[in-house]
């Protein structure tokens, strides 16, 4: 797989190897209509908000007319808005905890506002303004604020979950908790980018970042564990 501006293996997060040859393991030969059916979601979502993004839009509106629609695109159980509690202090808020099982949620919501809520989450999904730099720190954070990589780093380590993607609504950012607080370890994708690239480059973003590759199989690994440095 070839690396550009579409993508970025930063660290590296993922073995160069196994990247470069992703299209020789099973799990791509089996993608099927679903990662057809995503392509058409974002495209879709993208051309129909293009006025908009073409502007400055707000972070809520990032979030609700392409990062929302591109987790339902690659299949994730997604929660907005969730608190951890802490004794004393102001909840820590999380713009998306996600699941891979509707049942894994079901368990866990009788333990919202705590750590069990996270338990079975398989990516936290922080959030920044279409067009916004994902290292960059928000204009209005006071003195000493963490940029975005940063403050996601403390959610993963706070919850214990593995995974966290940081995007702005075009560029994706994957970080695993190992090496999340390096902060140059990394996987990015333009999505956009690879929407209007060649569906190959669409299939690769797929494949990386889409809920079924989370999932733990019975050996306890899942499809992007085994891709990791």
């Amino acid at each position: 797989m070839s690396e550009g501006a579409i993508f970025l293996n930063s660290g590296p997060l993922f073995n160069a190897e196994r990247l470069e040859t992703i299209e020789d393991v099973t799990e791509w030969g089996e993608l099927g209509d679903d990662v057809r059916v995503a392509y058409t979601m974002i495209r879709e979502a993208f051309e129909k908000h293009a006025t908009l993004l073409a502007g400055s839009p707000t972070v809520d509106e990032t979030r609700y007319f392409m990062v929302t629609p591109t987790l339902h695109a690659l299949g994730f159980m997604a929660t907005v808005d969730e608190r951890l509690e802490s004794p004393g202090q102001a909840g820590t808020r999380f713009d998306y905890t996600m699941f891979d099982d509707p049942e894994d949620f079901r368990e866990a919501e009788s333990l919202r506002g705590s750590l069990g809520f996270f338990r079975n989450a398989v990516g936290i999904v922080s959030t920044v303004k279409w067009g916004t730099g994902l290292d960059d720190v928000p204009e209005d954070a006071g003195e000493g604020a963490l940029n975005p990589g940063q403050r996601l780093d403390v959610l993963l380590r706070t919850t214990g979950v593995d995974y966290g993607i940081l995007t702005n609504g075009c560029d994706w950012r994957l970080y695993h908790r190992g090496t999340s607080g390096q902060q140059s370890t990394f996987f990015q994708a333009d999505m956009i980018a690879a929407v209007k690239s060649d569906f190959e480059d669409f299939k690769r973003f797929y494949v990386l970042f889409r809920c079924a590759g989370f999932a733990k199989d019975d050996s306890g690994e899942s499809f992007v564990d085994r891709l990791l440095q």
